[in-house]
């Protein structure tokens, strides 16, 4: 819904409408904000204005989640995220999208993983397999990334939404990483970047439910 640069919700009539004809079939839209953390408290207000925002019908949005990678000084990172979740109140469901810790990006060393477990219902690593320096394989890769999320968080039923690589991804490897995602435990999965559904992913998207049926652990991922 926005970026530190735009408001808070940038199409609200677009966004009602999109509301509304999710919760018609039970889909649930989480809010989603890229966070520089130039002004921590003001990037934090734009998630809390999204998860206040009602459409005409009276619905709302069912989550939040906070795009953390430019920024990731634990200072500021406490400043946005203790903001946010003392205005959403303790049990509004929040996401904390992060690098995989097996990324090589030097800021990926600075995550603050106990801080964002305390301030987030669920930690979501972004689990991009297609490398331009290494060639990585979309299952050990995911099972990796989140072995490591759990020792670093330091608990064993940390909720974990894995985000995959979407970009060019064909079946085989959409396959693997929701195989990964069920076989270690994950909460849930989904696929990013991915500006364009093709047919053979759309095909093997539809087969979420055999990996995570729904009505699953965690109320944001399956549908009730």
């Amino acid at each position: 819904t926005s970026r530190s640069n735009t408001e808070a919700i940038t199409h609200p009539q677009e966004l009602a409408t999109i509301i509304d004809a999710c919760h018609r079939y039970k889909i649930r839209v989480i809010a989603w904000s890229f966070a520089e953390l130039q002004n921590p408290t003001a990037d934090a207000d734009k998630l809390i204005n999204a998860a206040r925002f009602s459409s005409t019908t009276g619905q709302h949005l069912d989550a939040v989640a906070a795009n953390l990678e430019k920024d990731l000084s634990a200072e500021k990172v406490e400043v946005y995220s203790k903001h946010l979740r003392e205005a959403l109140g303790p049990s509004y469901p929040t996401v904390a999208v992060v690098y995989s810790p097996l990324n090589h990006a030097p800021q990926v060393a600075r995550i603050p993983w106990k801080m964002l477990d305390h301030y987030y219902t669920v930690l979501a690593p972004m689990n991009y397999w297609n490398s331009k320096y290494q060639k990585l394989e979309p299952y050990t890769y995911t099972i990796a990334t989140i072995q490591k999320v759990r020792e670093l968080v330091g608990r064993p039923d940390v909720e974990i939404h894995v985000i995959g690589d979407g970009m060019g991804t064909h079946a085989d490897s959409i396959s693997q990483f929701m195989r990964a995602c069920q076989q270690a435990g994950a909460t849930s999965a989904s696929i990013y970047p991915n500006f364009k559904v093709t047919p053979e992913q759309l095909d093997t998207i539809a087969q979420y439910s055999d990996f995570f049926p729904v009505n699953s652990r965690f109320p944001v991922s399956g549908s009730t």
